[in-house]
């Protein structure tokens, strides 16, 4: 594992992971096995689509991606850099 996600698509603005606040919350339950399928696709593929962000002022609300996110933030428990998206 050599912690790597590549960003493969084009964006207007790159944020931190902690900069994203989830709009819907947790509307959605993810299981184990879930967050495991995501892990591998942004492990192989990478990041491929943007987070839709909805900038209200200083806060950054997500309007889709809660699965990436919470996959993204158990990522970065487990030592994974996590890089600007």
């Amino acid at each position: 594992m050599d912690g790597t996600i590549k960003v493969n698509c084009r964006v207007a603005d790159f944020l931190e992971l902690e900069e994203l606040r989830e709009f819907q919350g947790e509307l959605q339950k993810r299981t184990r096995e879930d967050v495991e399928k995501i892990k591998r696709s942004i492990l192989k593929y990478g990041f491929s689509f943007p987070f839709f962000v909805w900038k209200d002022g200083e806060t950054n609300y997500t309007l889709d991606g809660h699965g990436r996110i919470l996959t993204l933030k158990k990522m970065q428990g487990q030592g994974y850099e996590i890089p600007k998206l």
